[in-house]
């Protein structure tokens, strides 16, 4: 079998809902370019809701606990420094014969010393998230200032282009790995886009948002404050400015997709669009957060479409670690870990329903995180947790040994957990036991 080209898009601190919203951008993108080419998958997590954990977790198809790199750090223990640079997707595809490219945003604790092995091109972004920012290229620093032109997303679609047309030529197969930074904060909009959406009022207000009554929520959430009229404007000014930068993703979509089609690689090519995480704005009280096990935090979007795809939405159980599975199998390359995620391609061409692709999904943060509060500042601490995720429930076990359940059928906003319910008592054992295992 031929082997395919590979692209990955990954966006940060997208929430699933917002790919959506960028239906009416006024570029083609994610609906013109990606919807009406493959699956869309409604039910797509991370397997840990923080950027470095969750794109290392895609680099090694590996779960925190098993790759090592906990949370955003930098130092050991279970920082960047802990992390195995050399037995990652790109060092394997590579071993298959693949030219390889990272263009973008890499890993936090990264730093931009040095071009991380695996990688045939390397542009790996640091400093600031859209202007004034640093690139390491091929190991030389590049600084782009303030123009319009070194505006991060636009530069990153370049960038990528320019590695695509290089391949027009070539009958090698490519791996691109495209980190594009919006809509992460401070979500700062290019022209024409930038405050340019002032019917964005508010942020999405789900029946979760702002809970009022939290007294079946674990001690963190019962410590947070009810959602102030500063904290509400302070979210929507966030949700407006990230919503402006996704437009820019829009175009930054169109510019590599003709440059794949260009390049003559349209039919050979698979392209992959996702987040390393969502974000929550206001629900449960929780204002501009991730981390956390709730949906909106772990929950992102994911589009997959090549040869032989085609447009649907898709329900089963699927996590980023999956996709690192995916491509390793249609590449034919042989990874050197175990990994922990499976294959997607039954799900790719196929129309039929697979409800039983997966049962369950194991969710997890490995440490204790520090939050600080918007506007106040004031320090909040998630605990550690294990999380189950079925399509029937989720189940949370935080280090504090407090628990959540919910019925993710008849509360899917999770507004009611019912780990003390005697009545779910079985359902609570049952979960409590696969999560364990």
């Amino acid at each position: 079998m031929t082997q395919p080209n590979f692209i990955v898009i990954m966006t940060d601190d997208q929430s699933a809902e917002s790919l959506w919203h960028m239906h009416a951008a006024t570029s083609p993108g994610v609906k013109g370019r990606l919807m009406t080419r493959g699956p869309t998958f409604l039910n797509s997590f991370t397997v840990a809701s923080q950027c470095e954990p969750s794109r290392a977790s895609f680099l090694s198809g590996q779960y925190p606990h098993n790759h090592g790199l906990y949370s955003n750090t930098a130092a050991a223990p279970h920082g960047y420094a802990d992390f195995v640079q050399t037995n990652l997707l790109p060092v394997w595809l590579q071993a298959a014969g693949y030219k390889t490219c990272h263009v973008g945003k890499y890993l936090n604790g990264w730093g931009g010393s040095s071009v991380s092995p695996g990688y045939d091109e390397f542009y790996g972004a640091f400093g600031n998230y859209y202007y004034d920012y640093n690139v390491n290229e091929n190991g030389t620093i590049v600084h782009y200032g303030a123009g319009a032109s070194d505006y991060s997303t636009t530069q990153f679609a370049n960038k990528a282009a320019a590695f695509l047309s290089a391949q027009a030529s070539s009958s090698q197969p490519f791996f691109m790995f495209v980190g594009l930074h919006a809509p992460h904060e401070p979500c700062t909009g290019i022209a024409p886009y930038a405050n340019q959406m002032p019917n964005v009022l508010q942020s999405p207000r789900h029946p979760n948002w702002g809970e009022s009554g939290v007294s079946d929520k674990p001690a963190y959430i019962q410590g947070l404050p009810t959602i102030s009229q500063a904290i509400k404007a302070h979210i929507s000014e966030r949700y407006r400015r990230a919503s402006e930068s996704l437009l820019s993703i829009n175009d930054a979509i169109d510019t590599i997709i003709l440059a794949m089609i260009a390049a003559g690689k349209k039919d050979t090519t698979w392209i992959i669009y996702t987040s390393d995480n969502g974000l929550m704005l206001g629900e449960h009280r929780m204002p501009l957060n991730k981390v956390a096990p709730y949906e909106q935090s772990v929950r992102v979007p994911l589009i997959v479409c090549g040869p032989g795809s085609t447009e649907m939405t898709r329900s089963e159980l699927v996590a980023n670690i999956d996709l690192t599975a995916t491509i390793a199998d249609m590449a034919g390359a042989t990874p050197t870990r175990t990994l922990d995620g499976k294959s997607l391609v039954p799900l790719l061409t196929s129309t039929v329903p697979q409800p039983s692709f997966r049962n369950h999904l194991l969710l997890e943060f490995m440490e204790d995180w520090q939050q600080n509060y918007p506007l106040n500042g004031a320090a909040y601490t998630i605990p550690a947790y294990g999380a189950l995720r079925s399509h029937e429930w989720k189940y949370v076990k935080y280090n504090t040994g407090e628990t959540e359940l919910y019925d993710m059928q008849a509360d899917p906003y999770e507004l009611l957990s019912r780990h003390a319910d005697p009545s779910y008592a079985t359902v609570k054992a049952d979960l409590e036991a696969i999560l364990t295992a």
